[in-house]
């Protein structure tokens, strides 16, 4: 009777581990996060469909392996890549977390949120068994990208405004300067002194309207 309840038991934590693992598959697969699992000894690399399909690759059609993950990672961004991995396989972290391009089966590249953690050590705290997660974040590291531009556009804009406007406004002083001192000047020279501040407000005047209709347009 013992033994009869004990593979009974056996068989519902079975179902159970298997309703969980299920749960998991579809929610990360709904959420479209691929799943890598790395053991970390003999360098072996498990991912599911989603990680293949990510990169471009039929599912199960493609059997990676850490060495094959170094040469699609960018020559750029692998450095800073492995600097997180080997500071989080040393205890100095408590994820890996890296964001990098990897090329696809076709050439192009994607930006990847790559994050994950130890899950297994030895008696030494080598690590054994490593388990992540990868994200395409493609569309949202192209809109930063896209945010970086025109930040960079705006401040030179505004660069280019402040010395426009610096010019004109600046003129201003001494020509009043003149007029409302106490240096006698003909009225010929007073009126043109005038015509000059009619020409440099006129200017300044375009210009901030000019700006505010652009300011419109870019709400």
């Amino acid at each position: 009777s013992n033994m009869i309840a004990s593979t009974f038991e056996r068989k519902i934590i079975i179902k159970k581990l298997k309703d969980s693992e299920l749960r998991l598959s579809l929610a990360l697969s709904s959420a479209k996060e691929g799943i890598w699992d790395w053991n970390i000894k003999t360098n072996e690399l498990t991912v599911n469909d989603v990680w293949s399909e990510m990169l471009g690759y039929d599912a199960g059609s493609f059997i990676p392996d850490v060495s094959s993950w170094k040469n699609r990672v960018h020559p750029e961004d692998l450095p800073k890549a492995l600097a997180n991995l080997e500071k989080h396989l040393n205890g100095e972290s408590d994820i890996y977390e890296a964001i990098y391009r990897a090329r696809k089966n076709d050439g192009g590249w994607i930006w990847i949120l790559d994050h994950g953690m130890v899950v297994e050590r030895d008696s030494e705290n080598k690590p054994l068994r490593a388990i992540g997660t990868n994200i395409d974040i493609t569309k949202q590291k192209e809109t930063e990208l896209e945010l970086e531009e025109l930040v960079q556009t705006k401040n030179k804009i505004f660069s280019i405004i402040a010395h426009d406007l610096r010019g004109p406004i600046g003129s201003f002083m001494p020509i009043l300067d003149i007029l409302t001192g106490d240096i006698k000047i003909e009225e010929s020279e007073k009126k043109y002194f005038l015509e000059e501040l009619k020409v440099s407000a006129k200017s300044t005047f375009d210009l901030l309207d000019n700006l505010l209709n652009w300011s419109r347009s870019q709400t």
